[in-house]
């Protein structure tokens, strides 16, 4: 994980000192995974890789192409690694759950100290759907490094309409992807969103409803309206921070209403054929590419730290 040397990550609070615990790592966890679940999740990856893997070497030994180096494949070793990872090891792999887990409670943990003594009613989570940046399973497995230099573009624009608006900036916040499913398998894609931390400033919604308009990021393939930006209110920090901070892709089944807007489903986890390779990207992109690092100085005064 990325160190910070601003004083400000050296937590003091009580909160670190219970959420560093395993006990509390276990309850805050994203959607209560825990040790034993984290684990149980790096297994199914394991399993997932590996399938694909041999299937990989089974078409060289069939094509007659099978040489000492068609035993390694991206696949293959990633798998190989996560096997080797313990739950808070510091891997710092990106596709590793244990290790995510961990990065997870340990982002709670750092805004839960800056959000208090505020109240969970002066701030929202900001949701930002780039349907602009959305790609087949094929692109993802073939481009994934293009990811990376995607989220550092979308986030440099993102800062420049908020100064050039003079808006406050989110305090932060993480990048995710998602994986719409429809009907038709071809029709499949991943979507890059962002979740951020934010004031209720009255103004920030509007603006950003209206550059993600002007993108034309609230239109997929030229023809689908969806809704771009999306606001939730927490009356607790721990909720706001949970939902705000999680950086688990997931499957989010869709369909297309008469009126030509796509409808989400419920989120589910990844399933066997949707997660080898959006783990090739998370073991490329690692926490530091998926933080969203923000102004938190206008937290800092609150209390009394600037």
């Amino acid at each position: 994980m990325k160190k910070h040397s601003h004083s400000i990550f050296k937590l003091k609070s009580d909160t670190w000192l219970a959420l560093s615990q395993p006990a509390a790592v276990e309850i805050y966890a994203p959607e209560g995974t825990g040790y034993f679940k984290a684990k149980k999740e790096n297994n199914r990856r394991i399993t997932a890789l590996e399938d694909v893997s041999k299937l990989i070497v089974l078409s060289k030994i069939n094509s007659g192409n099978f040489d000492r180096e068609s035993l390694y494949d991206d696949y293959g070793l990633l798998a190989q690694e996560l096997k080797s990872c313990r739950y808070n090891s510091e891997c710092k792999n990106g596709a590793c759950a244990q290790y995510i887990d961990t990065y997870h409670c340990q982002m709670m943990a750092q805004y839960i100290s800056l959000l208090l003594p505020g109240k969970p009613k002066d701030y929202q989570v900001i949701t930002l759907c780039f349907s602009q940046e959305v790609y087949s399973d094929r692109w993802l497995q073939d481009s994934k490094y293009k990811v990376s230099a995607c989220i550092g573009e979308r986030e440099q624009l993102l800062r420049n309409v908020l100064i050039h608006n003079k808006l406050p900036m989110p305090f932060g916040g993480v990048w995710s992807m998602e994986y719409h499913t429809f009907k038709q398998p071809l029709d499949n894609y991943w979507q890059l969103k962002l979740r951020v931390i934010s004031s209720k400033d009255k103004l920030i919604l509007p603006k950003l409803r209206e550059y993600m308009r002007r993108t034309k990021n609230d239109v997929i393939r030229e023809c689908f309206s969806c809704q771009a930006v999306e606001k939730k209110t927490f009356s607790d920090f721990m909720s706001l921070v949970t939902y705000a901070l999680d950086p688990t892709w997931r499957e989010v089944p869709c369909s297309i209403n008469e009126d030509l807007k796509i409808i989400k489903g419920i989120p589910r986890q990844l399933s066997v054929h949707s997660l080898p390779n959006a783990l090739l990207a998370q073991e490329y992109l690692g926490p530091n590419v998926i933080t969203f690092s923000g102004d938190i100085s206008g937290l800092l005064t609150s209390r009394g730290q600037a």
